[in-house]
């Protein structure tokens, strides 16, 4: 194979991580990520016709999609340690490419810090990917900013 070839096949893959407070305890938090009518108040809101399947176990599936939007994505959780990590696959409905989130929950002063990890994205997709995660979190800083009023 020439060098020409190896370039052809490789495709640069990146990582991108995202954190946010969230004023609410860590148990809590967690919760809103693994329990499904928590979930849907928060991930995709705009989307009445949203659905989610969340299985939080080590081989557990997830499933989030919505037909109005005309996106979906899915995966199976790998590691699931209760108010401590997620990890899971990440497949959008469509597409080829599967790509690696752990989602972190830690301790913080008066909440939780929540830091997502998104590895084996396509170079491309790194802007857009970085704009989903600060949105879906920005979105759950909301929720709980809503719960403390």
């Amino acid at each position: 194979m020439s060098d020409d070839n190896a370039e052809a096949d490789f495709i640069e893959e990146e990582g991108v991580e995202v954190r946010a407070f969230i004023a609410g305890a860590r148990a809590d938090v967690w919760r809103h990520w693994v329990d499904v009518s928590l979930l849907e108040t928060w991930w995709w809101p705009g989307f009445d016709d949203a659905r989610y399947e969340v299985d939080a176990q080590p081989g557990g599936v997830y499933r989030i999609h919505t037909v109005s939007g005309g996106f979906g994505v899915a995966g199976v959780y790998e590691d699931v340690r209760p108010e401590r990590r997620l990890e899971f696959s990440w497949h959008w409905s469509g597409q080829d490419v599967e790509s690696e989130v752990s989602v972190d929950f830690a301790d913080g002063d008066d909440g939780t810090i929540v830091t997502v990890s998104h590895e084996g994205i396509p170079f491309d997709d790194v802007e857009p990917i970085t704009q989903g995660w600060e949105d879906v979190l920005t979105r759950l800083e909301e929720r709980f900013d809503d719960l403390a009023d």
